[in-house]
């Protein structure tokens, strides 16, 4: 998506995501994680998108004093009913986890596609699905863990009345935002926009609108 972005853009890879060395997987090292690079930069002209398990940072966003231009969630895991695949990873002990992961890293192609929408090359899937294979098994577990203690209390929906900054949810048109996610959303006035042709990857399906969206 860079290429269709004005402007400077830090696209970082997440603690045990791609090749961060980082394995600090609290939300205050995930958190960290995004305010190293921007030491020097003017946060007020930066647009800020958090993807999927990453919206619930917003609670650290808060304590932290920034104020981003506007904040997109997009995809954002902000109710426990979204978070289907950190439901199931809590419930199994070590092992179950670890047969889990290989089962899951041999299907990563599979796993992709089922959430895609357009046509692509088999190329690119094996390119993008390669980050499944990529991430620390560490950092689905232990994230999966913080997402469903987070989504267990109030930390984001105080964290959303608090917060002076324009939000965004943005979701593929296919995508499968739960009933409650969605009242939860509308309950704190968080505008949602779908995206035409996609699902949980509106950057890979609709790269073009999504552009258009963050940049406005």
């Amino acid at each position: 998506m860079i290429p269709l972005l004005d402007g400077e853009v830090i696209a970082l890879d997440m603690p045990g995501h791609g090749i961060s060395s980082s394995t600090e997987y609290s939300w205050k090292g995930f958190w960290t994680t995004i305010m190293d690079p921007m030491k020097f930069r003017t946060w007020s002209d930066t647009t800020l998108v958090l993807h999927s398990f990453t919206a619930s940072l917003l609670p650290e966003i808060l304590s932290s004093g920034v104020r981003p231009r506007k904040i997109v969630l997009l995809e954002g895991i902000l109710h426990s009913d979204d978070a289907l695949m950190s439901n199931n990873l809590i419930l199994m002990d070590e092992d179950q986890f670890s047969r889990w992961l290989d089962r899951f890293r041999s299907v990563s192609k599979m796993a992709l596609k089922s959430q895609l929408v357009s046509r692509h090359t088999k190329s690119d899937i094996g390119e993008w699905s390669d980050a499944f294979n990529v991430v620390q098994g560490d950092a689905f577990y232990f994230m999966a863990i913080n997402l469903q203690k987070r989504l267990g209390t109030n930390e984001i929906f105080d964290a959303i009345r608090s917060l002076s900054i324009p939000l965004l949810y943005i979701r593929g048109e296919n995508s499968r935002l739960s009933f409650a996610g969605r009242a939860f959303l509308q309950q704190n006035n968080v505008k949602i926009i779908e995206i035409s042709n996609s699902a949980h990857f509106p950057m890979i399906d609709n790269p073009k609108e999504l552009s258009h969206l963050i940049m406005e």
